[in-house]
């Protein structure tokens, strides 16, 4: 879980800059936790432990599809990416990182979210908004700050809370780290471009707050939170 927990631009040069931005969106999420709090596609569950230093948390709960045999983790429950196996009402806090993108249908998924979550309850999450096709065929979209805030209204919530991560620098920096890692074939180019942007990529990537939505605004990562009214 190092890689998540401590991102290391020279142990995962491809990595870095997401990483930092969804880790600091997390840590940001933890003091607002309470109750039941459900990892809607949970992955390797790379904060479950950072969730549970935070005292107000009762109980943990892992979701993801069956199929993730990439992953090393299983889940405590598999659901089908529509349907989320939980009563009405029955949850405190539901995070969603790193999952819209992955919906084909994300305001039935939203909400199924709303349903399971108890009155005043919270969802928080991030998208990416820079970032390459990944988990193909299953990588469907990149939402705006605006189109993010729409299906959050049609699925039911309320009080939602959209910022974004990094700006332009950061944005930059996490297309250069993409390019070299993925868009570079040959082994020594790659090597050496890597040498090239290190400090360059080092020096732009940020995780500092964007609420600036206005025209030609950029962010590499969108963190949202809403509420069951």
């Amino acid at each position: 879980m190092e890689a998540y927990l401590k991102p290391s631009l020279r142990k995962d040069f491809a990595h870095y800059v997401i990483r930092l931005s969804i880790l600091n969106a997390v840590k940001n999420f933890i003091p607002e936790l309470s109750g039941t709090v459900v990892d809607l596609g949970s992955g390797n569950m790379p904060y479950k432990q950072l969730i549970l230093q935070n005292k107000s948390v009762t109980k943990y709960i892992s979701i993801d599809w069956a199929e993730t045999e990439y992953y090393d983790q299983k889940p405590d429950i598999t659901w089908d990416g529509t349907t989320i196996p939980l009563a009405n009402d029955s949850v405190d806090c539901i995070l969603l990182t790193e999952v819209l993108e992955h919906l084909q249908e994300p305001i039935i998924v939203l909400k199924e979210v709303l349903r399971v979550l108890k009155h005043g309850g919270k969802l928080m999450g991030t998208t990416p908004f820079i970032w390459p096709l990944h988990e193909v065929p299953n990588d469907h979209q990149r939402l705006t700050p605006y189109g993010l805030n729409y299906i959050l209204i049609k699925a039911g919530f309320q009080n939602n809370v959209i910022s974004g991560s990094g700006g332009w620098q950061s944005s930059v920096a996490q297309f250069l780290s993409s390019y070299v890692s993925f868009g570079i074939r040959n082994k020594w180019a790659k090597k050496l471009a890597k040498a090239f942007l290190y400090f360059p990529v080092l020096a732009m990537a940020s995780d500092k707050e964007v609420t600036d939505f206005s025209h030609t605004s950029m962010v590499n990562l969108i963190i949202f939170k809403a509420t069951k009214g």
